[in-house]
């Protein structure tokens, strides 16, 4: 069985949330992520503005990379491995489509799989519903910009 969100060979967390403070602070973000990524399959960081080229750099050293400014003028930045699975994304999906999509992605893993799902905002019901069950393990986390991430392995 899959506990905390790790595989048995892989010792890796799934996901991260880079302290603001250390992406900011040394002016050097691309060290950081990269060390981070030395421990986790999916980084998220919150910068103070949107680092130019910065996707970019991570994409030509292998890694899914995006950036989203945020309303308050800063920037969100997704880093993933390039061995996570196909992330579900749901967050431009109307209610209860979300859930039935991650429920049905949920149903199709099999023992030792793993699914990564953005979606709109935290689905504390999702979460509530897949907690209770003996066959898998579930994180959820919600991001500076009020999406949430559910991340499901069997």
């Amino acid at each position: 069985m899959i506990a905390d969100g790790q595989s048995s060979d892989d010792d890796r967390i799934w996901l991260m949330v880079l302290d603001p403070r250390v992406a900011a602070g040394s002016g050097d973000l691309l060290g950081p992520i990269i060390t981070a990524l030395n421990h986790t399959r999916i980084l998220v960081a919150v910068t103070p503005s949107c680092p130019p080229n910065l996707a970019d750099l991570l994409t030509r050293q292998g890694y899914y990379a995006d950036t989203t400014k945020l309303d308050d003028g800063r920037c969100l930045i997704w880093v993933q491995a390039k061995d996570v699975p196909v992330v579900l994304d749901v967050r431009e999906c109307e209610a209860p489509e979300p859930f039935e999509r991650i429920m049905a992605a949920v149903e199709e893993l099999e023992k030792g799989g793993a699914m990564v799902a953005r979606t709109p905002r935290l689905p504390r019901p999702l979460v509530g519903r897949l907690g209770v069950r003996p066959d898998v393990a579930v994180e959820a986390n919600e991001l500076a910009d009020g999406t949430g991430v559910v991340i499901v392995t069997k």
